[in-house]
């Protein structure tokens, strides 16, 4: 994988944007949930211990005792793996913790001559530390942060970072408005000391949930990437303003016959225009997922497009330990 590869030094830095950051595995959704309904959206309809990875604000008290496993294969020794745990204090808020893992698998090592010597591997993993408190009936704020690693073969680097995220809920829940600013932070120990410093994956994120009254479906939009306008691929080609504004929206819907299953779909059209073949246009940029409750387990399951050769699986399993320990 070729972010995996490369070998570079982060300094903290003020203008960050995502344009050539670091440490790009942070911006892996590790909800299935989000996952099929296109992405990384901030507001979702119901709340998880696995929100505490997008939007530190949306962990609810009512998932205190909550456990979470995602398991995200992408292609041949490649995958990510997270969990994550919530508990809530009366009075004080909702705490939570996760663990983002992302292994990019084995390398054949060779020297300048192309002989072999050996293999090395390439990981990355972050620690998440979050609370969350309801200041108003409608407000609701979260902090996380966040000490990351990255190991490339012989090379080390260790950043520290940190994110906001508020939940604006009105509407008993039906109109749900969400903010956050995600990767604010920089590298404490660079890869070597002569490498080009580069930021962290800086993001803003504003994203809303809508759900018509007596209505089995939810509409999300989230619009991301709202720390670096521009997101055109080459730098002395600018995209038009529909597509410009376009790249920066992700769309899903939920439907939800009954409390206990849900079908998803999204769409990410960034990812559509930046991964379509342009032979074959495929499904690139479009999701589906699927979630059932299950002798109080929850499984979700969801299937993101990503390229017209190839496609990303993630499953998550989650369940609450109170619910156990009732008779």
């Amino acid at each position: 994988m070729a972010m995996a590869m490369q070998v570079v030094g982060l300094t903290l830095s003020v203008a960050q944007t995502r344009t050539g950051a670091e440490m790009g595995f942070l911006d892996v959704p590790q909800v299935s949930r989000l996952v099929g309904s296109g992405g990384m959206h901030i507001a979702p309809g119901v709340s998880s211990s696995s929100l505490v990875f997008h939007n530190p604000s949306a962990v609810a008290d009512s998932v205190g005792g909550e456990i979470s496993l995602s398991v995200t294969p992408v292609t041949e020794g490649v995958k990510y793996a997270s969990a994550a745990y919530a508990f809530n204090r009366d009075g004080v808020g909702t705490f939570a913790a996760g663990l983002v893992y992302a292994g990019y698998g084995d390398f054949e090592r060779r020297d300048e001559t192309g002989a072999e010597m050996g293999q090395f591997a390439a990981n990355e993993g972050a620690l998440y530390l979050s609370f969350a408190r309801t200041l108003a009936p409608w407000l609701r704020l979260g902090a996380t942060i966040k000490p990351i690693y990255s190991k490339l073969a012989d090379y080390t680097a260790f950043a520290i970072a940190m994110d906001m995220g508020a939940t604006f809920s009105f509407s008993d829940g039906r109109f749900n408005v969400g903010v956050t600013l995600n990767n604010a932070g920089g590298m404490i120990k660079k890869y070597s000391d002569d490498e080009t410093s580069r930021p962290l994956p800086l993001d803003v994120k504003a994203g809303i949930l809508y759900k018509p009254l007596h209505a089995p479906f939810r509409i999300m939009l989230t619009v991301k990437d709202l720390a670096q306008w521009d997101l055109s691929p080459e730098r002395d080609k600018s995209l038009n303003v529909g597509d410009n504004i376009m790249r920066h929206t992700i769309i899903g819907l939920e439907f939800v016959p009954v409390r206990a299953f849900y079908v998803a779909m999204g769409y990410d059209h960034r990812r559509r225009k930046e991964l379509t073949n342009s032979d074959a246009g495929g499904m690139a940029g479009f999701a589906w997922g699927a979630g059932l409750h299950v002798a109080k387990i929850d499984v979700q399951y969801a299937h993101c497009r990503y390229h017209v050769a190839g496609s990303l699986n993630s499953i998550t399993l989650a369940t609450n330990w109170r619910r156990w320990a009732k008779r």
